[in-house]
């Protein structure tokens, strides 16, 4: 393989057409300077559950995204999915899951 062949960026061509995993914040709907940071997961529940975990003691409620009794009007699960490739180009897409209380 020769330097600067095709070969040798075959792998990051790979790379940039791979779909990430969408982000994921807490909200408080009364408040917009009250966001926590979840991270990158690969579905809205194993991020709330990382919520639950790390931000839950501070807020003091815990959280669901499946369907239950009563649902949250105060708090809003956030997803940000990065559209556009691995560049970083492109818009997000916004989706706002509600939670219910645990």
């Amino acid at each position: 393989m020769k330097v600067g062949s095709c070969e040798d960026w075959s792998s990051l061509y790979i790379y940039m057409d791979m779909i990430s995993m969408p982000f994921y914040q807490v909200s408080n709907t009364t408040d917009p300077d009250e966001l926590y940071h979840c991270g990158s997961w690969p579905d809205g529940e194993a991020a709330i559950m990382h919520f639950n975990t790390i931000h839950g003691p501070t807020v003091g409620k815990t959280f669901t995204t499946l369907p239950a009794a009563t649902i949250c009007a105060d708090y809003v699960l956030i997803e940000l999915e990065r559209r556009g490739g691995g560049l970083g180009f492109g818009l997000d897409e916004v989706r706002r899951i509600p939670l219910f209380l645990r």
